[in-house]
């Protein structure tokens, strides 16, 4: 289960990069996004934190919850929302960031993850990313 803040950045991030929702990494180039296209998604990511940050707080009381009930499905489900939740705060931050001076950002959180760990982060991006 995906989060609600993590679907709401992928769909920013999808319509913000140049040629929409596409394989970013298998572009490795850095391409100039329009500033029509980085200014709204700059918004939205910087609303998109605090969103995370009230998503994971619900998500954090529903697995104290659901680790009360005897149905091992039920906390499965809870913990994934709780991890996506709370990773697309990080998201949501490092994208707000990484907006306005890069081509292209991941537009689903599988993506994201690999990139944010550097598995598969160009090199251009590396360097900006070694800071944060």
């Amino acid at each position: 289960m995906s989060s609600i803040t993590s679907y709401f950045i992928s769909t920013v991030s999808a319509l913000r990069n140049p040629q929409g929702a596409e394989e970013m990494l298998k572009e490795k180039k850095v391409v100039v996004t329009s500033p029509c296209r980085t200014v709204p998604a700059q918004v939205a990511f910087m609303s998109a934190i605090p969103l995370a940050v009230v998503e994971t707080t619900f998500s954090g009381l529903a697995k104290v919850f659901a680790s009360r009930l005897p149905i091992n499905q039920q906390q499965h489900v809870v913990d994934k929302w709780f991890n996506s939740s709370s990773f697309a705060v990080i998201w949501a931050v490092r994208s707000s960031i990484v907006n306005l001076f890069h081509g292209y950002l991941p537009d689903n959180e599988k993506q994201a993850i690999k990139f944010f760990r550097r598995e598969t982060m160009p090199a251009e991006y590396r360097r900006v990313f070694s800071d944060i």
